[in-house]
């Protein structure tokens, strides 16, 4: 089986030597759009293109409101500390994440506490979590506690893996029932819906991620997706260090933070923004791809049946660990790159849980789990 995939990673990315697990696509009209910036001078942290390029991202999630931020984790920790996520706190999230999830949680001074997955999604499961609140919280005067630490249980942020939709609807009623603020990292979930509705606008906020191996990028940047007005405006106050609009004065109304996307890096996002519905086309036929192929083997993706997901990230679940890491070394062997699912968190020491217990969901597809080349091809 080995060899027919290298064949047909080879004949979906003709002509490239090195293939990539997931490079940006740029043209000339990128190349324009930011020399035209450079040509303006609004390069830093105020510009047109800022918001012109929220308003993109607004009106194609229907999230209401869009925030842009430097990087998507910067965005994950100003959507926590905004809703008032702090010192000796919970989180709950999933072990099967890249780290900045787990370290923005940290970076609000909360702890983290892991919740296994699901699959064939690959993300946090709801009857884990029900379960996790069952046994170990309570739930008074709509705050909900751990019981053995009785630390407050602040927010909760599932994540959308690889980019295909949790089951968010399940997870969003949960934490309504709890009284549980619904955080999504839907860093790699641009263009992915659930009946209809955008990943990333189910809860209080959804955070996107655009850094260069997205599905679209802005070079590096984030977006916080928002319906509350109130909840926006303090976001973007926050994110532009709290100063207080005036003439001449610099004075600020407290701690913020120096989170806002530079107008250069919107240029850029505007321009991808345009080619984002065939960049999404070029994802499904890819994953089609490679569906077909591994059925005839025997073999599963990760993948969320019921809902329409962007295929951010191919990926294949193999028989074995042995299997897993026989595949990475045969394709890495051809210059293909390919990778595992990234470590998971709770066995990293500084991203500890605050109450352990078994994941065994998540250590299954940790040792089966490879992400396979799933960039946009040159020629589209």
């Amino acid at each position: 089986m080995f060899d027919q995939l290298k064949d047909l990673i080879l004949a979906m990315y003709p002509g490239e030597h090195t293939i990539a697990l997931h490079r940006p696509l740029f043209s000339q009209d990128e190349e324009s759009a930011v020399a035209a910036c450079i040509r303006s001078s609004y390069v830093s942290s105020i510009g047109p293109d800022i918001e012109k390029f929220e308003q993109h991202i607004a009106e194609f999630c229907s999230s209401g409101y869009a925030i842009s931020t430097v990087n998507g984790t910067a965005a994950l920790h100003l959507s926590l500390h905004a809703i008032g996520v702090s010192h000796n706190d919970i989180v709950l999230t999933q072990s099967l994440s890249f780290a900045a999830t787990g370290h923005a949680i940290l970076q609000t001074g909360a702890k983290p506490v892991y919740i296994d997955i699901t699959m064939p999604q690959g993300s946090m499961c709801p009857e884990a979590l029900l379960r996790f609140l069952s046994e170990e919280c309570r739930r008074q005067d709509d705050i909900c506690t751990h019981k053995i630490s009785g630390r407050r249980i602040a927010a909760c942020v599932p994540m959308h893996s690889f980019g295909e939709p949790a089951k968010i609807s399940q997870i969003e009623a949960i934490c309504r029932e709890w009284s549980i603020p619904l955080i999504e990292d839907a860093a790699e979930a641009l263009g992915s819906f659930i009946d209809g509705k955008h990943c990333g606008t189910f809860g209080l906020c959804g955070v996107l991620s655009f850094n260069g191996n997205k599905i679209m990028t802005t070079g590096a940047g984030g977006i916080i997706l928002c319906k509350n007005e109130a909840l926006a405006k303090r976001l973007k106050h926050l994110s532009t260090t709290a100063k207080i609009p005036d003439p001449f004065e610099f004075r600020h109304s407290e701690t913020g933070f120096n989170y806002r996307l530079p107008n250069l890096n919107a240029s850029l996002g505007i321009a991808q923004f345009r080619k984002l519905p065939n960049f999404l086309n070029s994802k499904r036929a890819i994953h089609r791809q490679y569906q077909t192929f591994f059925q005839r083997f025997g073999y599963e993706l990760v993948n969320s049946p019921e809902a329409e997901s962007n295929h951010w990230l191919n990926t294949v679940i193999m028989n074995s660990p042995d299997e897993k890491e026989s595949l990475l070394k045969f394709l890495k062997a051809y210059d293909i790159q390919a990778r595992p699912a990234w470590y998971p968190l709770h066995r990293q020491t500084h991203l500890q849980s605050v109450s352990e217990h078994p994941l065994p969901e998540t250590e299954w597809l940790y040792s089966r789990a490879v992400s396979l080349p799933s960039s946009v091809p040159l020629s589209v």
